[in-house]
């Protein structure tokens, strides 16, 4: 039992440590959704067929709105 709870443990730290090094990029990905404005928004959404850039940015943009979608 022991060692579960120890292995458990271990785990659980190095998902702390992750996370750690993981927020400052969301947060500076958070930041900068915050200077869009809906002029720009409409424009992409104008686009028949978007720039491969813009499509794989969108697509991550999506999932932080909406992490499990359905």
């Amino acid at each position: 039992m022991k060692e579960a709870v120890d292995a458990a443990n271990k785990i659980k730290t190095e998902c702390e440590i992750d996370l750690a090094e993981a927020m400052p990029a969301l947060k500076a990905a958070e930041e900068a959704l915050k200077v869009l404005d809906k002029k720009q928004i409409d424009l992409l959404r104008a686009m028949k067929k978007p720039p491969n850039v813009i499509r794989v940015v969108m697509k991550a943009l999506c999932l932080l709105i909406y992490p499990n979608p359905t």
